[in-house]
């Protein structure tokens, strides 16, 4: 079984029956008994396909539930630290006034969201959680470790 891809100016139904009647006719030249079982549009063939339907609506199921975790994980980790930046304004007030940089006050932050999310269940393979405090240990210690 052979298929052929034919381009075709215009997106109405008439310049569509117009082009298969030309694909009809140029078969028909070509051999006239040869069997026209069906003859559809690329888009008409692509929308009768059962298969392809189900494949699409699972793929756009699973987008839509990928988008929505997503959105979650972004929901819970902005809860997180902002409930951990709640409970430590006046601690953070205090630093700021004793001198505390905003890039002291901001590794505050994320070292305390990370102990958090530490303690999560199955956040223990988790690599960013074990290496950026090793990191920043070796920054202060100097380079070595």
């Amino acid at each position: 079984m052979s298929y052929e891809h034919w381009r075709r100016g215009g997106s109405d139904a008439d310049s569509r029956a117009q082009v298969l009647r030309a694909v009809r006719r140029e078969i028909r030249a070509v051999d006239d008994q040869l069997p026209i079982m069906t003859l559809k549009t690329l888009k008409g063939h692509i929308r009768d396909r059962a298969s392809l339907w189900m494949v699409r609506l699972g793929a756009t199921i699973f987008s839509a539930f990928g988008a929505l975790a997503l959105f979650l994980a972004v929901v819970g980790v902005y809860g997180v630290k902002a409930y951990t930046v709640a409970q430590r304004t006046r601690e953070i007030g205090i630093r700021k006034a004793l001198g505390a940089t905003s890039r002291d006050t901001l590794w505050l932050i994320v070292k305390s969201v990370q102990d958090r999310l530490q303690d999560l269940p199955g956040s223990e393979p988790c690599f960013w959680a074990r290496i950026a405090p090793q990191k920043r240990a070796k920054k202060h210690r100097g380079g070595t470790t």
